[in-house]
């Protein structure tokens, strides 16, 4: 009898022993909240395809609070992340945003999110066949009267192998749609752009858009609407000075057309 409970004893010992291994083993999707008094954040891996992974960063914001876009608007910070890890890859990590809102205060105006959002994260690892443990440095910003620096350091494990589309990958569906879709200028909303003699930026349409044009360019400027009608906008330009010599000034237009969320390119001359 006691040789039979000591033999029982040591195969529940064993596995324990092959259970802890296996749970070590399995990947960490999900990180702990990281909390502050006027956030929270936590960081997911959605999917790995090949050499190619997509986490996404999930963002609660107290009640009056906005986060950025990439470009903030009249004030502010984008966000900013730096992932590390002995088989990722610290080239090629890219901050994919949703379409944002426009918020029109006596502070300014900024383009950003409220309430929830989740921005999704490109990179890359080295080695499919390795396990990928990554520590991901996550900076953002949330803003009221005044603007809060904010940062979030998660832990995460990706096992070796491909990743299929999570359950919360599915979960977040609804902001992963608000990513925009590239197209030609040729295929867009838009059928003109060029500077007038005040250099302000005009716009004119050909078709009808819903909700703002949000512009970005290559110098980091801000495009504040100043007058609108059913097919033409005109743009005030603040921040550096446009010099009509200026070549290869290259803008992107991002818009929804009551179907999709799109992005399109032109550069001016």
């Amino acid at each position: 009898m006691l040789l039979k409970i000591s033999k029982l004893c040591a195969s529940i010992s064993v596995f324990i022993w092959l259970l802890s291994n296996v749970v070590m083993a399995q990947n960490i999707l999900v990180s702990e909240w990281q909390k502050t008094e006027f956030s929270a954040a936590r960081a997911h891996i959605l999917s790995a395809t090949n050499q190619d992974i997509i986490l996404g960063v999930e963002i609660n914001i107290v009640e009056n609070y906005k986060t950025y876009w990439q470009s903030p608007g009249s004030t502010g910070v984008p966000a900013m992340v730096e992932i590390s890890g002995a088989n990722i890859m610290p080239d090629g990590q890219k901050i994919l945003y949703p379409h944002p809102q426009k918020f029109i205060n006596k502070y300014g105006e900024t383009w950003g999110y409220k309430d929830k959002i989740v921005l999704f994260i490109e990179l890359k690892r080295q080695y499919t066949n390795l396990n990928s443990p990554m520590n991901v440095i996550f900076d953002y910003a949330v803003c009221d009267v005044i603007c809060l620096p904010e940062r979030a350091v998660f832990n995460l494990k990706l096992d070796a192998g491909d990743l299929q589309k999570t359950m919360a990958f599915l979960k977040f569906g609804k902001y992963f749609d608000r990513l925009p879709e590239p197209i030609d200028f040729a295929d867009s909303a838009l059928s003109s752009i060029q500077y007038d003699a005040a250099n302000r930026l005009n716009i004119s349409l050909n078709s009808a858009v819903v909700g703002d044009l949000f512009i970005t360019d290559n110098q980091n400027r801000f495009y504040q609407l100043f007058s609108a009608s059913s097919s033409h906008l005109v743009y005030n330009i603040l921040g550096m000075k446009l010099a009509k010599s200026t070549a290869n000034h290259s803008l992107t237009i991002h818009y929804f057309n009551g179907q999709d969320y799109l992005q399109t390119q032109k550069t001016l001359n």
